[in-house]
């Protein structure tokens, strides 16, 4: 049985629901599987929604928390091997809800006697201290207690999981809720974990968790999810860290206390005294080597701790805003942190939310300060009045930026995007073009096909630039826009003399042209630099292409782009005679969501990936 378990596993057949928490964790890191992520929130939500509801009185906070705890997951799901998943996630949940607690006493101090007011009822309640109690358990007690109260284990579930006999499993969870009876001062804990484990979590939620699980994990960036979610993960992942930096320190200064006493014996003499340890010359040698690689680890951890303190400490959160053209613009907020390092993106056409948003990052104590404008050159001036009164009343007064003149400068972008020229036919593009009759009845106004022989199909555009039309012959189009090209087909077919015989003049002929395929108008991918050998991918313009766009082209896909690899945008401008060479910044486009260098791509454009040797 168990090698069709392996058989089915291997071709991606078997259901998530009823398969081990370590491989739902190896399919969703390995295949980004969403149906994977969805049993594991499925099977662990209610225990992570309950610690969540239990500590947070604001539901949306709620929502933030259960979805930065399951986001944690996604960064540390390595460090679980072998491990249950609910009784780490349920430590993750108490963290996340606790860190957030504290943030928003910060943030609102003057209203935080409130707010502990609202989170504890007057009337003594252990279920509010549950949490608390089950963290303060010792792990070999507190993750038994967690799997058979909380998650419905039975205890030979539960010992088959230790590899020990049932009667072990049972003492260990009873010693456990023991324990926890103490601290919850003398409540049935037994009750007390069957009202916690009852939470029912809102599929809405759900869905949305699952949704920001995958884009957080395909795109390792903070800007796939709401910039609150990020900034808490990226919050508990920091005290993950630092937790695990205090531990290996904690080991080390053991290490060093031992080496210590090691190295302190005294010398043997020829003759050993009674009782006096006898070290060999060869092992104390050793042993002080090994005590001063120590002492380099506990200092290197040292400055390590310091420095992620002093990053925290001295960060200067600040915004980017870049508002595109058109009456409607695109407005796309970015916030960093310390280093320059983004944590979050919206994206909006509302000035109303832009407003809020800035209204709230302003009240918040460790939000952003300062921020800095690209505006697109086609943004409406009466637009652009809108929007700095908008930033002037979330707070940000005086302004505290510059408004430029264009986000794209000479090289459109992607939130600058213009549309292109009309469309001039070349060969070889392939052409739909239909022609028809229109009937005069006002009372019945329809269109019949043109007699003789019908026009209506793709035709492509010859080498000589000519489309033949079958009976009605040949008509030139190429150097043509799609509007001419409609004027010189109704002419030229109207001109025909089966027409004039039947008295239908060019005022009754409805002509439809299109381009089916857009076959002269390109744009070049070279793949290793221009070398030779190197391979080169030609694709057709749409209109709206960027940098980003020809990348992901399933041609180009397959072909891994590392760190350190070059890429460049070489562009022959108009009426120019050199090539203009336009550099792309791989990690801020793919990593932080930053669009400055997502050109918008014209024909004859070439892409350079030089991969770094």
């Amino acid at each position: 049985m168990r090698r069709v378990f392996d058989l089915w596993r291997r071709f991606g057949a078997v259901p998530a629901s009823g398969v081990p928490d370590d491989e739902l964790l190896h399919r969703f890191a390995r295949n980004r599987d969403p149906d994977a992520f969805a049993a594991l929130l499925n099977r662990h939500g209610p225990l992570v929604y309950g610690a969540c509801r239990r500590l947070l009185p604001d539901p949306l906070d709620v929502e933030d928390a259960f979805q930065a705890a399951f986001l944690v997951l996604v960064r540390r799901a390595e460090a679980l091997r072998g491990r249950p998943v609910g009784p780490w996630l349920h430590r993750v949940a108490v963290l996340t809800a606790r860190s957030l607690r504290r943030r928003n006493a910060v943030r609102f101090a003057n209203a935080s006697a409130l707010v502990e007011v609202a989170a504890r009822p007057s009337a003594p309640d252990a279920r509010l201290d549950v949490d608390a109690a089950l963290s303060a358990l010792p792990r070999k007690y507190r993750e038994p207690v967690i799997l058979c109260h909380l998650q419905g284990w039975t205890r030979r579930e539960l010992a088959d999981h230790l590899g020990c006999p049932e009667s072990t499993a049972a003492s260990l969870v009873a010693r456990g809720l023991a324990k926890l009876r103490h601290r919850l001062a003398g409540c049935d804990p037994a009750v007390v974990l069957a009202v916690a484990g009852s939470a029912v979590v809102p599929p809405t939620l759900t869905a949305a968790a699952v949704r920001a699980a995958i884009v957080y994990a395909t795109s390792f960036s903070d800007a796939a999810v709401p910039p609150a979610v990020a900034a808490l993960t990226n919050g508990v992942l920091r005290m993950v860290r630092l937790k695990k930096l205090a531990a290996v320190s904690t080991v080390l200064v053991a290490v060093l206390a031992l080496g210590a006493g090691l190295v302190g014996w005294p010398a043997p003499s020829a003759r050993a005294q009674p009782g006096q340890p006898n070290v060999p010359a060869s092992d104390r040698a050793k042993v002080e080597r090994e005590l001063e690689a120590a002492k380099r680890r506990v200092e290197e951890l040292e400055a390590e701790r310091k420095r992620l303190a002093e990053a925290e400490q001295n960060a200067t959160p600040r915004l980017l805003i870049e508002v595109g053209g058109g009456p409607s613009p695109r407005i796309v907020v970015t916030e960093f942190k310390a280093g320059g390092k983004a944590v979050g993106t919206i994206e909006t056409t509302s000035l109303e939310m832009l407003g809020r948003f800035l209204a709230r990052s302003r009240n918040d104590t460790a939000g952003p300060k300062t921020l800095s404008v690209r505006v697109d050159e086609r943004c409406p001036q009466a637009v652009l009045k809108e929007f700095v009164a908008t930033v002037k009343a979330a707070g940000f007064d005086p302004l505290p930026f510059t408004v430029v003149d264009a986000v794209s400068g000479p090289a459109p972008v992607e939130l600058g995007a213009k549309s292109l020229p009309p469309y001039v036919i070349e060969p070889p593009d392939m052409l739909s073009v239909e022609v028809v009759v229109k009937r005069k009845d006002p009372k019945n106004p329809v269109t019949v096909p043109l007699p003789v022989q019908p026009i209506s199909g793709p035709f492509q555009v010859r080498p000589d630039g000519t489309v033949g039309l079958g009976y009605w012959g040949n008509v030139a189009l190429s150097g043509r826009t799609l509007d001419e090209a409609v004027g010189v087909i109704r002419s030229h077919v109207a001109g025909s003399g089966a027409l004039k015989n039947l008295g239908i003049g060019a005022d009754a002929l409805a002509v439809i042209v299109d381009v089916v395929a857009y076959n002269s108008k390109r744009y070049y991918v070279i793949l290793g630099g221009g070398d030779a050998g190197d391979q080169v991918i030609a694709l057709p313009v749409t209109g709206s292409d960027t940098v980003l766009d020809a990348l992901a082209n399933s041609q180009i896909a397959q072909v891994a782009i590392k760190p350190g690899t070059e890429i460049s945008l070489a562009r022959m401008e108009k009426g120019s005679k050199e090539w203009k060479i336009l550099p792309v910044d791989w990690v801020a486009l793919t990593q932080h969501g930053i669009t400055h260098t997502n050109y918008q791509l014209v024909p004859g454009d070439r892409i350079h990936v030089k991969p770094k040797k």
